[in-house]
C-alpha cells in the first residue's frame, strides 16, 4: 500500500507540464487487451520462452510490450517532459528489465532524465527487484 501513497504524493508534487507519468501496469493491461489473441497464441508456441511475448527478439517486428513502453517514453521526451515510470512491478516475469529500458537508444540519447519508481529492497550492497531478483544499479541514483 505504501507504493500507492508514494505515487499519489508524486502526482501531486510534479507539475503536469514538465513530467509524464507512465503507468506500466496500465501499459501491460492495454497491451494484453489489444493483442489478446496474439498473446494466447504466442503463449502456446513459446512456452519455454514466454518472455518473448512481451519483448520480441532483436530484428522481429511483432508488437511487443517493451516497444510500447519505449514509444511512451520517447513521446514524453518529444514533448520535453521527464518520463516517470510507475508500477514497474508489473514487468516481473515479462523478460523486460530496468537495464533494457536504461540502455535503449531513446533513453540514452535523451537530454532529460528518466525517473523510475522501482519496488526493490536494498540489502548491504545488493538491490533486489521486488525483493527477489538481483537488479542493476547501472546509471541510477537510489533514493531511500
Amino acid at each position: 500500500m505504501k507504493e500507492v501513497e508514494y505515487i499519489r504524493y508524486l502526482e501531486g508534487l510534479l507539475p503536469r507540464e514538465g513530467y509524464s507519468i507512465i503507468d506500466l501496469n496500465e501499459c501491460l493491461i492495454d497491451f494484453v487487451s489489444k493483442y489478446r489473441a496474439e498473446v494466447a497464441e504466442l503463449y502456446e508456441m513459446l512456452q519455454s520462452a514466454t518472455h518473448e511475448i512481451f519483448k520480441a527478439p532483436v530484428g522481429e517486428e511483432s508488437p511487443d510490450l517493451f516497444r510500447a513502453i519505449i514509444n511512451r517514453i520517447h513521446a514524453a521526451f518529444q514533448q520535453n517532459q521527464v518520463p516517470v515510470l510507475i508500477n514497474t512491478g508489473a514487468l516481473y516475469g515479462t523478460g523486460i528489465q530496468n537495464i533494457h529500458i536504461m540502455e535503449n537508444e531513446s533513453v540514452m540519447k535523451a537530454n532529460l532524465p528518466i525517473i523510475i519508481l522501482y519496488p526493490a529492497t536494498h540489502e548491504a550492497d545488493r538491490l533486489l527487484f521486488l525483493g527477489k531478483q538481483p537488479a542493476s544499479k547501472y546509471r541510477c541514483m537510489i533514493i531511500e
